[in-house]
């Protein structure tokens, strides 16, 4: 996930286009489910000790996931002083 922090436009703009087609999925519920797992396990691993919400928290919706990240990026951002290319 962080390393998507620091991609470029295209393939943000990519990835968004992943998530949207994910959105029309019948299956989205699930997939929903196992990225939300999938990013607990990358970011307990990375961070050690961080406290996350559970993943039913995580999956009340696209705004509160966004603001999330928008909330994570901004942390990593302050505490590694990391400046992201574009």
């Amino acid at each position: 996930m962080f390393r998507c922090l620091a991609i470029g436009v295209t393939r943000w703009r990519a990835i968004r286009s992943l998530g949207q087609a994910v959105a029309k999925s019948p299956l989205k519920q699930s997939i929903d489910r196992a990225v939300m797992q999938w990013m607990q396990y990358r970011i307990n691993s990375k961070m050690p000790g961080l406290t996350m919400p559970p993943v039913d928290d995580l999956l009340k919706g696209s705004a509160m996931l966004e603001e999330n990240i928008d909330k994570w990026r901004a942390n990593r951002l302050t505490a590694w002083r990391y400046k992201p290319f574009h």
